[in-house]
């Protein structure tokens, strides 16, 4: 019978040893640059080495593309949660892989008069899931976990979607500072904006997502090539108490 991994520091441990055997693979960092974005390989060729590793190093079955109904009136797509590992009792963790080209503001922001196919606010996914399996009466996965890819080095060009026009976050003039560091720039803004996400209440619910952190909590992992970053929504997001480790390619 396999365990459930409830510590997230295990998983997050795990996910950084998984990196680490794979640093060959991973071109020792350099796939989640944007060369890495180049007909997918970091996505679709290198990370899924890296989540096998991880899923046997936690002891846990894992899926990909898992589909993840919304409850009516989101007017959102059903997610397809990157991966979803799975205890033998059912229990699960979420995961979703956010490259360099997604990891940016239009990812963690809701916004009015957008078309829906074009809306992929993950945290209001995070929160119809919640609201979903609660109607549902269906299990809570234990933790939804977005990785995003945030070199702290200069870059090279890359698509910036928050310039887009449909989302039309972000001036064009602003795509040479976030070359200039990709972390620097969207860290704070993601995080401040999950800590603000929190505040909000389930929509039928009289309680806040804050409340349901003990049950499904809303963690942001980190990669910035060097290092990897874990801050939870159960501390706030608070840089005061992120964990930190190196990664060491060697």
């Amino acid at each position: 019978m396999r365990k459930t991994c409830t510590d997230i520091k295990t998983i997050f441990l795990a996910l950084k040893q998984s990196l680490e055997e794979h640093a060959h693979t991973l071109r020792y960092g350099k796939l989640f640059l944007p060369q890495g974005l180049k007909r997918k390989k970091f996505t679709k060729e290198a990370f899924p080495k890296v989540i096998n590793t991880f899923s046997s190093k936690l002891k846990l079955e894992v899926e990909s593309e898992v589909s993840n109904p919304m409850p009516d009136g989101y007017n959102l797509n059903p997610q397809k949660v990157d991966y979803v590992f799975t205890d033998d009792n059912h229990n699960s963790i979420f995961f979703e892989l956010e490259s360099l080209d997604r990891s940016q503001i239009y990812l963690f922001r809701d916004y009015n008069g957008i078309d829906e196919d074009w809306d992929d606010n993950k945290l209001r996914y995070y929160k119809g899931t919640i609201e979903s399996r609660i109607e549902k009466n269906l299990p809570l996965p234990r933790y939804y976990i977005s990785f995003l890819v945030l070199p702290d080095q200069a870059v090279e060009s890359y698509t910036i979607w928050d310039c887009d026009k449909h989302y039309n976050f972000l001036h064009n003039s602003l795509k040479q500072v976030i070359f200039q560091n990709p972390y620097r720039f969207y860290n704070g803004v993601i995080k401040s904006s999950a800590r603000l996400w929190l505040n909000g209440n389930l929509n039928y619910l009289k309680k806040s997502l804050k409340e349901f952190q003990s049950r499904c909590e809303l963690v942001i992992i980190t990669c910035t090539i060097d290092k990897l970053i874990l801050s939870r929504g159960k501390d706030g997001f608070d840089p005061d108490r992120e964990l930190i480790k190196t990664i060491n390619w060697k």
